[in-house]
């Protein structure tokens, strides 16, 4: 779990079931009220963006994501064959 404010850009949560990358955010502290996390959010499976306000305490779940080249071989029926 992480805190709203650790949002970062790269960032990967997930949130109602689906996973998300943080492709922006903004840190606003308006001069009334509680400060807040302004971010926008890309869905990982359809690519929609959606925009989502975070209070500061609110928790988040996040989520390991781990970037490796792969090179591609071939395919082979229905399955695409990858080296690393």
């Amino acid at each position: 779990m992480i805190n709203a404010q650790d949002i970062k850009i790269g960032t990967a949560i997930r949130m109602d079931g689906k996973l998300y990358f943080c492709i922006d955010f903004l840190h606003v502290k308006p001069g009334k009220g509680n400060t807040f996390m302004r971010t926008k959010l890309k869905d990982v499976v359809d690519g929609y963006v959606l925009e989502r306000r975070f209070n500061i305490g609110e928790k988040l779940e996040d989520v390991r994501v781990e970037r490796r080249p792969y090179q591609y071989l071939y395919k082979e029926g229905e399955d695409y064959i990858f080296m690393n």
